[in-house]
């Protein structure tokens, strides 16, 4: 029985055979990092742990600020949202426009806000570690050869 490793390393391989011009070089990186990310080898105990943390941190611990942060904007854009169509006469339609943007729009984008200024400070501060611990130096070292 042929692994899922082996027949996404063939495919890769008859598809970079048909494939042969000048992006040959991103279609090598990408389909590297694809097998890696399938391959067995490359999720140590060390990487399993870094993966659970940024996993945890990303998506569980910020949680409740994110519910915070979305009932507080939701009622304040609410309030404010129903103001205007009642001024505007147009409130029979605030079920319609609810959905066209705070559920559609608003809501999507505050939480794509929340987590990207979340996991980029977490970046910046585990590069700013890695930097002190002079981890980058050995990491660098470790690559080249």
């Amino acid at each position: 029985m042929e692994h899922l490793h082996d027949r996404l390393h063939r495919k890769i391989r008859e598809f970079r055979h048909r494939n042969d011009s000048v992006v040959s070089g991103y279609h090598d990186f990408f389909f590297t990092v694809f097998l890696r990310l399938f391959s067995v080898t490359t999720y140590n105990s060390a990487v399993r742990m870094v993966l659970i943390n940024q996993i945890y941190f990303t998506s569980i611990q910020i949680l409740p600020l994110f519910f915070v942060v979305s009932i507080c904007f939701g009622v304040i854009s609410l309030a404010r949202f129903g103001q205007y169509l009642r001024d505007l006469g147009l409130f029979d339609y605030f079920g319609h426009m609810l959905m066209g943007f705070v559920v559609t729009e608003f809501a999507p984008f505050i939480t794509v806000l929340l987590i990207a200024l979340r996991s980029g400070s977490a970046i910046n501060t585990e590069i700013a570690v890695m930097k002190v611990n002079r981890n980058l130096i050995r990491w660098r070292l470790s690559t080249s050869m």
